[in-house]
């Protein structure tokens, strides 16, 4: 009797029931020991997690670089560990002499001295820069790509002449105005040999005049973006306060000053940099 009662149910109501009173399981729970494993690979991955920028905050990472003194004309290489969560420096900076391959300016006596006890070391290039676009404080870099064994064979060919360029140089690498400096070095490197001296200096004086007057407009240019900046209260514009300001409307004046006097017909162009605003 059961067994005909049974066969008189629908096969689909079966089904239903079955698949009602029984869930899907969670596999898991069906193979605890496939749980574990899962366990233990997240728990070694978070640990690594940590301990990697641990470890970096601790001990840091490597930056290299090189450095520039306009005071010495000198180059070395430096390198130290820095932190790259805080910025902090996680250990003392090594530094080592290069060879700037430029042993004429030595062996010529070619740079006066500064006179300053405390030589400036300008940047020419760091590992930690990740742009390809490199800012103003690496312009160092187009002086030091001329100290090679061509610019060293010219002032041993030309040693009056280099008497004369040179002094040039140093005062404008003083003044940080290097981006005037290639054409300077083209200029002395392509001159006709048959120019004399007294030729070469007047033509280098027209030179120097251009540079100078250039380096006040990029200077102007400079303080007149950084106070603009600041009445927009921008965030660039909070890193230059009004001391800064009139300090660089100074240097733009200074150096439009030596443009006129080695070449008079800068001075007609002295308005360009005297509507630069302070306040």
């Amino acid at each position: 009797m059961f067994n005909s009662f049974a066969s008189s149910i629908p096969t689909d109501c079966i089904k239903i029931n079955q698949s009602a009173a029984v869930p899907n399981p969670d596999p898991l729970v069906l193979f605890p020991a496939r749980a574990m494993k899962k366990r233990y690979f997240i728990v070694p991955m978070l640990a690594l997690l940590c301990f990697v920028p641990g470890c970096l905050e601790f001990y840091g990472y490597p930056v290299t670089g090189v450095e520039f003194s306009p005071d010495s004309f000198t180059l070395r290489e430096f390198s130290y560990w820095r932190s790259p969560f805080t910025g902090s420096v996680r250990s003392k900076r090594f530094l080592t002499p290069v060879d700037p391959k430029c042993d004429s300016l030595i062996t010529l006596n070619l740079i006066p001295a500064s006179g300053t006890t405390n030589p400036r070391w300008d940047l020419v290039s760091e590992s930690l820069q990740t742009s390809k676009i490199l800012s103003g404080d690496f312009d160092a870099r187009f002086l030091t790509i001329f100290l090679n064994h061509t610019t060293d064979q010219w002032n041993r060919n030309n040693v009056e002449k280099a008497e004369i360029l040179w002094p040039e140089v140093a005062t404008l690498a003083r003044e940080r105005l290097y981006l005037q400096l290639p054409t300077l070095f083209h200029f002395a490197i392509d001159s006709p040999e048959e120019w004399s001296n007294e030729e070469f200096e007047e033509q280098l004086k027209r030179e120097l005049a251009k540079a100078w007057f250039s380096g006040a407009q990029i200077t102007a240019d400079r303080v007149k973006t950084h106070t603009q900046s600041i009445h927009n209260d921008t965030d660039n514009g909070d890193r230059l306060d009004g001391t800064l300001g009139e300090a660089s409307v100074a240097d733009a004046t200074r150096f439009l000053d030596k443009a006129i006097e080695l070449d008079p017909q800068y001075r007609n162009r002295d308005v360009l940099l005297l509507e630069v605003p302070i306040n």
